[in-house]
């Protein structure tokens, strides 16, 4: 990204928060080696009109004649006299999508796309036979912006995008939590000055990891759901943004985001046993670093990030590897507790139990959250179950006698309750008795008051 478009994304951004209609960004031709690799070729025969290109879910109509190499004809809209319609990004091979996604409205141009973006070793159908180079003649007539989506975790609107720039390759592949993103960003409270412009004189790009909160909420979403080298205006909802923060004006943030380069950790089925427990240990320390300077989030994601490197099967097949998973898992466990998540806290000294049905700290913190939870019950049996194995365990001691305490004093209150009741009714009882005109033999009232006597015991 340069200066020059940055400016031109702003403009949009300005116009759209005064009301005003978006002024039409100038994009030139493309043609050539358009992917980079000579797997998508292009050349223009009729320029089209100024203006942008669709972006990726925009809905288009375009008038297309498909050949093989040796010129055979295998399709033609133009024969049926019916435009083709699709939706970029899906429902066509690749080298139509990123092909038809550099083209303007009124533009014709000729595609020549390697197998790997059409129909690979498969073929379709009788007319293109497997491992095919195809030629498309291709007319785009019109194309219907998709507008913006909903890119927040919860769904909720909080992360407004709308992509001004689709990335050119790997289009598929995205940024993840605790990847080490490197983005190029302008950004403004509504109604108030630029916060960040990392396209100005002098500055950097913005380098950070995904989900240590280095930068607002909201542009760790918006970078969860790009792919590198995209470009997108977002708008971010106050809770996503500066809300809560000091000295910053907590109103809706609206920017433009290029992701410049994201770097994941390789997948888990890419790594041998040695590089994953060398992985996860790595992790392990730097969770450990975290814990002890109370940034529990940010230790949960390190923790978390070393579980993973064992996959979504962790039942530990080795003992090194046992010996990994549950001390992140315990770890997990304490930073949820001292963030008051019992809930999520008892789930995960489940997965530590699963492991080792006898482990102290599991059982332990497990008691925690219960009793956190009130469920004093669970909470008590867990705890026995850890002195049963570790009779001298302080903590856990402690705990115990806690929640014994909390029952005994619910007890008394239950009591006392109901003692209270059972006064108010007796002295109902009395006034009662005492405004009844009776004559009543004196039995009636000695066999009352024997009646009432249990009541206030």
């Amino acid at each position: 990204i340069n200066r020059n478009e940055m400016d031109e994304w702003w403009a949009e951004v300005e116009a759209e928060e005064a009301g005003g209609a978006a002024p039409t960004a100038v994009q030139d031709e493309v043609s050539g080696d358009i992917s980079g690799d000579g797997s998508l070729l292009k050349d223009i025969t009729k320029s089209g009109e100024s203006g942008p290109f669709p972006k990726s879910g925009a809905k288009v109509k375009c008038h297309y004649v498909g050949t093989l190499l040796n010129g055979s004809k295998f399709d033609s809209s133009r024969d049926r006299n019916q435009p083709f319609e699709f939706t970029i990004g899906s429902g066509v091979i690749s080298g139509w999508s990123e092909g038809v996604a550099t083209m303007r409205k009124g533009e014709t141009a000729d595609f020549t796309i390697q197998p790997q973006k059409a129909y690979g070793e498969q073929g379709s159908g009788a007319k293109i036979p497997p491992n095919a180079t195809l030629k498309f003649e291709i007319e785009l007539l019109s194309f219907t912006d998709p507008g913006k989506s909903d890119v927040s975790v919860d769904k909720d609107g909080g992360v407004m995008k709308d992509v001004l720039r689709e990335a050119s390759e790997d289009k598929w592949k995205k940024a993840k939590v605790m990847s080490t993103a490197v983005v190029n960003i302008k950004m403004k409270v509504k109604g108030g000055p630029v916060v960040i412009d990392t396209t100005a004189a002098g500055s950097e790009p913005l380098k950070f990891v995904v989900g240590d909160h280095a930068v607002i909420r909201g542009i760790e979403e918006a970078v969860l759901s790009m792919a590198a080298g995209e470009v997108a205006k977002v708008e971010v909802a106050p809770k996503y943004g500066f809300a809560g923060s000091k000295g910053v004006d907590a109103g809706p943030v609206v920017g433009v985001i290029e992701l410049v380069s994201f770097e994941n950790d390789a997948e888990s089925w890419d790594l041998s046993a040695e590089q994953k427990v060398a992985q996860a240990t790595s992790r392990k320390g730097e969770g450990n670093v975290l814990f002890k300077a109370g940034e529990y989030e940010r230790a949960i994601l390190r923790y978390t990030s070393a579980i993973d490197k064992f996959g979504n099967n962790n039942d530990a097949k080795n003992t090194e590897e046992r010996d990994l998973l549950i001390p992140c898992h315990l770890n997990v466990a304490a930073c949820q507790l001292k963030l008051g998540k019992p809930g999520t806290a008892l789930g995960t000294c489940e997965k530590v139990l699963k492991l080792d049905k006898k482990n102290v700290k599991g059982l332990y913190r497990k008691g925690c959250a219960l009793t956190d939870l009130a469920e004093y019950d669970d909470a008590k049996s867990a705890l026995k179950e850890c002195l049963a194995i570790d009779p001298k365990n302080g903590p856990a001691r402690k705990a115990f006698e806690k929640v014994k305490a909390i029952v005994a004093e619910e007890t008394k209150q239950q009591r006392a309750q109901f003692a209270g009741m059972f006064d108010k009714m007796a002295a109902a009882d009395d006034k009662k008795h005492a405004k009844a005109k009776t004559t009543a033999p004196p039995a009636t009232a000695v066999a009352t008051q024997e009646a009432a006597d249990p009541m206030e015991t």
